[in-house]
């Protein structure tokens, strides 16, 4: 959104300067957590408001409950919500792909 304000603040650029370190350790903490038993979940925040219904329609769908009205969709967006594996697997084509990981 061209119109948008953006914030940027002094963590924003130290972190910018470490994004290779970051994503590095991101890829090997999701190679070595991500299990069947304790499957990650990736929530793509470009568009905090998605993010968030998203994140919730996540947890709804992890936790059992009575009185579930099957009328309202609790099915995550695929472009929001990303699995663990599913991530590793683009990390790794980015990796092939081009040698490092891109944004």
């Amino acid at each position: 959104d061209p119109l948008r304000q953006w914030k940027l603040s002094e963590v924003d650029v130290q972190a910018q300067e470490r994004w290779d370190e970051f994503t590095n350790v991101k890829y090997e903490m999701l190679k070595k957590t991500h299990t069947t038993h304790a499957p990650w979940k990736i929530i793509r925040s470009n568009d905090k408001h998605q993010a968030r219904l998203n994140a919730m329609k996540v947890i709804l769908n992890s936790v059992p409950y009575d009185r579930l009205d099957d009328s309202l969709d609790f099915v995550p967006d695929p472009e929001i919500v990303i699995s663990g594996s599913r991530e590793l697997e683009k990390m790794e084509a980015q990796r092939l792909g081009s040698g490092k990981f891109l944004a």
